[in-house]
């Protein structure tokens, strides 16, 4: 091992001293300042420069000689480039112009800075890609170690990109032959390796199967061909141009390709590491494929020539430089972080490039003729596009919303009802947190001694319950905690037995516990929170954002239990106090019924009938008059014991249409003792009410009329009952007057009036509502249903006491 390791690094030596030699001996050369057409010879551009100094060259003469030797035979030569002249020396050429021979002589001038800085990120790239070979075929990397084949193909597109350049100024064959090896070999190679590069167990690749055949296949397939463009004589410029033409495309393509196939990979990769990994490669695929559509494609199509090599030569060096990054670093956060920001960038930028292009496109206004105008659009849409980038490609956001945090701590405070809590913790972790899996554990009552699991999401392994005894390192502690300090506190006190506690402790899935804690009953649940699903860690900032929603939760789900036990209590009352009305309702009407029968049609009536008798019989008048006396005492108790009669079980309540007559008999009776004008207004057709119903509605009408004259000194008060005219409304009463209330309408200390007309009708379905103003007097409104598919909405049991 320790001898391979040693020869990769002689290699790698050896290779880097060879790039860099050549590009030092080819510093100084330059091009001549014009181009020739390789399928006629003809000068077809010449460069500013070359104008500005005088030579007679024009657009379409045919270069036959150069250096003093056959065009044909500079073309051909393996190294042309050493026929080139020092700077400042004389150039002989010969063209045909017109069928006329001229010889001209053209001064060699130093090369220009576009050229220099070609060299320059050359051999950057090429130093970057044997770099990147030395390191991911000796370095191994957490899931696993690179095969030998990446550590090659490295070094060989080090080699190709190194003498690519010279090859390009200086040795048309070998340039022909890098090209080719690039386009059939290096780029299929370069795709399929991602098929097991980064190293994943899910690998669909043989890799040694791959080494050991799938070389030897490119290689015998590009030998005939080589062998071919060697010993091919004629017009080797053409097939240079051609290749220049079909290399980028090719490169494009196997970009593309190996984008789809890593991003295949990383959706079935479960492994954090690698799946940073990939997304960093994927980052830097899709950052070059922007730059190349940008500055390469579309340029060529829309002005058929790129705007800058440079950029996109630039753009290339990201790719070894990834790899290198993605296949050493032991921490990849922060590199992933950088890549994704980046990538937000250019993608922002090549939209808005592209859009802008295709824009001025269709006003016929070319947009390097507008050069203001273009850029002061690309200015103002690019922050827009950005925004849009973002919202649309979630994992490209720069830093998580904690806004979402804010927004669940409002939604809990609005309900008190337990099932209602987890939505909004669950929607804000999935949204700040980019859909962490996670795990729910609540008490069901507050004296339970077991967490029972209310939500799971994406945790197959966790357990169903866990004993509260086992989880005491929370008893004093609202804190959240990372599972790994959570396994090595606890860990001496979970039993051997418990295991519920060891499933949680040791559940490869969670990284976070966070208590949902009551100072007085301690543990009411526990979140369990999963790997985040961009794979980036907890930071600092984001468990101090998450324990703000962990404190409001401990206190929404605290509250929730105490609402719970008041509501059960009052639920008991409620049942208690219906069962009582009940009662009095049923011993009510039997008094009712004894006192009519017994007492008043047998006893009074009796007695009535007997004094009336006595009074034909006697003559003294001072008897009579006591007689008389007597008959009107019995008489009135008669009234009196009828009044109370209809007080306890008024007469027709029984009748389901009955309501309309008992209530108006009833407010006949407050009529007797009152100055003032009562109307009784009915709406639509009556219909049948159940007698339950009517003697509530009657009770709180009643309640609500007294009150008007007590407190309010109303002069005028209407009743006004509207019958349902569907199946789907509900009856309504309205008791409205003009009266000035001294306070407002609410439930005081020792007063019981206004919150027994609220539960009486409450306990029938109903509503009521109560409006009081000093200028416009009282409204009480009164919703109840009288089918069992209507329903109006009800305030909480709290609410009747409000």
């Amino acid at each position: 091992m320790q001898y391979r390791f040693i020869n990769k690094i002689i290699i790698g030596i050896i290779l880097s001293i060879i790039i860099l030699a050549i590009n030092i001996e080819f510093w100084k050369k330059s091009g001549v300042g014009f181009f020739v057409n390789p399928n006629n010879n003809k000068i077809m551009f010449i460069e500013k420069d070359l104008i500005e100094k005088g030579v007679d060259l024009k657009i379409d003469d045919r270069l036959i000689a150069i250096y003093n030797k056959k065009w044909e035979d500079v073309v051909n030569d393996w190294n042309f480039s050493r026929f080139e002249p020092n700077i400042n020396e004389h150039i002989p050429i010969t063209i045909d112009r017109n069928g006329s021979i001229i010889h001209l002589e053209i001064i060699k001038s130093a090369p220009s800075l576009d050229n220099q800085i070609n060299k320059i990120v050359n051999i950057i790239i090429s130093l970057c890609c044997i770099i990147t070979g030395y390191k991911l075929s000796s370095k191994s990397f957490y899931e696993g170690i690179a095969p030998s084949g990446i550590g090659i193909l490295w070094f060989g597109v080090g080699v190709v990109v190194g003498l690519h350049l010279f090859a390009g100024q200086g040795a048309v064959r070998l340039l022909i032959t890098l090209e080719w090896i690039m386009i059939t070999f290096l780029s299929p190679y370069f795709t399929i390796m991602h098929l097991f590069f980064p190293y994943r167990p899910e690998s669909i690749f043989n890799i040694r199967k791959f080494e050991n055949k799938g070389i030897y296949i490119f290689f015998t397939m590009n030998v005939f061909l080589l062998i071919f463009i060697w010993d091919y004589k004629e017009n080797l410029l053409s097939i240079v141009a051609k290749l220049n033409i079909i290399l980028p495309v090719f490169l494009l393509i196997s970009f593309i390709l190996s984008t789809l196939i890593l991003f295949k990979a990383y959706k079935i990769n479960n492994i954090s590491h690698i799946r940073r990994q990939i997304r960093i490669l994927i980052s830097t695929y899709c950052m070059v494929i922007c730059l190349w559509i940008v500055f390469l494609i579309t340029p060529m199509y829309i002005f058929e020539t790129p705007i800058t090599s440079q950029i996109n030569h630039i753009a290339t060096i990201l790719i070894p430089m990834s790899y290198m990054i993605s296949g050493t670093a032991p921490d990849l956060y922060r590199f992933d972080k950088l890549f994704l920001i980046i990538l937000s960038y250019i993608i922002s930028f090549s939209i808005d490039i592209i859009f802008n292009i295709t824009l001025f496109n269709i006003l016929n206004k070319p947009i390097h003729e507008n050069h203001i105008a273009a850029s002061i659009c690309i200015i103002l849409l690019f922050h827009p596009i950005l925004l849009l980038v973002r919202k649309y490609i979630p994992i490209l956001k720069k830093e998580n919303d904690y806004k979402y945090f804010n927004q669940a701590i409002i939604d809990l405070s609005k309900t008190l009802e337990s099932d209602q809590l987890t939505r909004p913790i669950v929607t804000s972790l999935g949204k700040v947190f980019n859909n962490p899996s996670m795990g729910i554990y609540l008490r069901r009552e507050i004296d339970d001694e077991l967490l029972n699991c209310v939500y799971n999401d994406r945790m197959p392994n966790i357990p169903e319950k866990i004993n509260l005894k086992d989880l005491n390192i929370f008893d004093d502690n609202a804190d959240i905690m990372k599972i790994l300090d959570f396994r090595n506190k606890i860990q001496r006190d979970i039993s051997n037995n418990n295991n519920y506690a060891s499933m949680l402790l040791y559940d490869p899935q969670i990284t976070l516990l966070c208590p949902i804690y009551h100072p007085q009953y301690k543990l009411l649940g526990l979140i369990a929170v999963g790997r985040r699903n961009d794979l980036d860690p907890y930071r600092l900032q984001d468990i101090e954002e998450l324990q703000k929603l962990i404190n409001a939760s401990s206190m929404a789900y605290g509250n929730s239990y105490l609402y719970t036990q008041k509501s059960i209590a009052e639920r008991t009352v409620r049942e208690l106090f219906s069962s009582l009305k009940n009662i009095q309702d049923i011993t009510a009407k039997k008094i009712a019924r004894e006192i009519h029968d017994e007492i008043i049609n047998v006893n009074i009536k009796l007695n009535i009938e007997t004094i009336q008798n006595l009074v034909g019989y006697i003559d003294d008048q001072f008897i009579l008059d006591q007689l008389d006396l007597l008959l009107t005492g019995e008489k009135d108790t008669a009234y009196s014991l009828r009044m109370i009669c209809e007080s306890l079980h008024p007469s027709g309540i029984d009748d389901p249409l009955g309501f309309i007559p008992v209530l108006s008999n009833q407010i006949d009776q407050i009529r007797c003792i009152y100055k003032g004008i009562i109307d009784i207004v009915v709406i639509n057709k009556i219909i049948p009410i159940s007698t339950s119903i009517q003697h509530e509605i009657i009770r709180v009408v009643k309640e609500a009329v007294l009150n008007s004259i007590k407190h309010a000194n109303a002069t005028t008060i209407t009743i006004e009952i509207c019958y349902p005219n569907s199946n789907n409304s509900a009856l309504r009463v309205i008791i409205s007057d003009n009266g000035s209330p001294k306070q407002p309408v609410l439930n005081r200390p020792g007063h019981f009036g206004i919150r027994n007309m609220k539960e009486r009708i409450y306990m029938i379905g109903g509503r009521i509502e109560i409006q009081s103003d000093i200028n416009t007097g009282t409204r009480v409104s009164i919703f109840v249903p009288l089918n069992s598919g209507v329903s109006v909405e009800q305030p909480d049991l709290l609410g009747i006491y409000c």
